[in-house]
């Protein structure tokens, strides 16, 4: 999903998740961490890491996201309301099995950013045509088997994908189709 020509990358909600935000991470009373978020390029993959992490970051897909929650609407949050108040909390609800992600702007108007600009790229996932989905889908692979994120797949990193992905394929061959390019 290129946000190039679409009428998401206007919008001033998508325009501040890509600048970035520093907002907190929260998982319980006592462990509350600033991490720097931003909405990567292709308007689906957002990007967070650690002001210490050096290099290292974690990313997640909106794709990946249920629902966005305002205020002190999880157990965490409640934990949390007389620290912090609710126009400043959000939580993004994930499908499956994987944890909420509890967040903290710094500012209501932050926080409104972000809770309208993931409800719009949410629904704007939903509504993609069958060919994008095809692309994202690739794209989000790739992105997983990128473990040393430079943009580029080496012949490691390809094995693992195949794996990744139940593609038995015999290591001489994998290595020949690699090398040759195709």
């Amino acid at each position: 999903m290129e946000l190039e020509g679409s009428c998401v990358q206007d919008d001033p909600h998508v325009k501040l998740m890509m600048a970035g935000s520093t907002l907190r991470k929260v998982k319980s009373r006592s462990w509350k961490r600033q991490r720097h978020f931003r909405l990567l390029e292709d308007g689906l993959t957002i990007w967070y890491k650690s002001r210490w992490a050096g290099k290292g970051h974690s990313t997640f897909s909106v794709m990946d996201v249920e629902v966005v929650r305002e205020g002190h609407q999880s157990e965490v949050m409640l934990s949390i309301a007389e620290e912090f108040p609710a126009e400043l909390c959000f939580t993004l609800v994930f499908h499956g099995r994987q944890g909420n992600l509890d967040l903290v702007a710094d500012s209501p108007e932050e926080a409104q950013a972000w809770i309208q600009g993931v409800r719009k790229l949410i629904h704007r996932a939903q509504t993609m045509d069958e060919q994008e989905r095809q692309d994202q889908w690739v794209q989000d692979w790739f992105q997983k088997a990128d473990k040393n994120k430079d943009g580029k797949m080496n012949f490691k990193e390809v094995k693992k994908l195949l794996k990744m992905m139940n593609v038995e394929m015999n290591e001489d061959h994998a290595l020949h189709l690699f090398t040759v390019g195709v």
